[in-house]
């Protein structure tokens, strides 16, 4: 309910600020730099930015701690992950019509991209042939001009701490295609 949705909402702008100011680290420099103190205390300036009257009150706050366990895991996982990989985009929009949208995290070794999206709620999303993923995926591929680029999901909710690779088969791009402009002719 609201409560996720305000919990992902804060975690990625926390997610964004932190990662923002580490471009062009390695991701286990960044993971290195990063101290819990801080986490907690930008989760709590978000959390007095936002407007929570939204909640009902039946809904539980989500917590700092909360929040800040799901930043920290992420950033790890990462890490573990990719250790050697740079930091190269947070929070990337692109607007190539007709397709507009943002791009969570972009990591790059050489000539290698890495796609990721931060998941911070506990369902698990479809990992083949993912639309979101494959258009962030073509996009970079048109950005870098590069065929090297790989998609993953972090999911980083307290009961679900993983990275999933995302799978596209060979004829993805054509279904891709066909669903824009599907939708397009659906709106025009």
């Amino acid at each position: 309910g609201d409560r996720q949705f305000l919990r992902g909402i804060r975690v990625h702008e926390v997610m964004e600020e932190i990662l923002r100011e580490k471009i062009g680290n390695s991701v286990l420099e960044t993971c290195r730099s990063i101290r819990p103190r801080i986490v907690a205390r930008l989760v709590q300036e978000k959390f007095r930015e936002s407007s929570i009257s939204s909640l009902s009150e039946s809904e539980e706050v989500p917590s700092v701690s909360e929040m800040k366990n799901m930043i920290l895991s992420g950033i790890r996982m990462i890490a573990s992950k990719f250790p050697r990989f740079q930091i190269t985009s947070v929070e990337q929009e692109f607007d190539s019509p007709p397709i507009r949208g943002i791009i969570d995290l972009i990591l790059s070794d050489n000539s290698q991209f890495i796609v990721i999206d931060w998941k911070t709620g506990q369902r698990k999303p479809n990992t083949n042939n993912n639309l979101q993923l494959g258009t962030y995926v073509r996009i970079v591929k048109e950005l870098e001009s590069t065929a090297n680029v790989e998609a993953f999901f972090a999911l980083i909710h307290s009961r679900q701490k993983k990275i999933l690779p995302c799978y596209f088969s060979s004829d993805f791009d054509t279904q891709l295609e066909n669903v824009i402009q599907s939708d397009l002719g659906a709106w025009t």
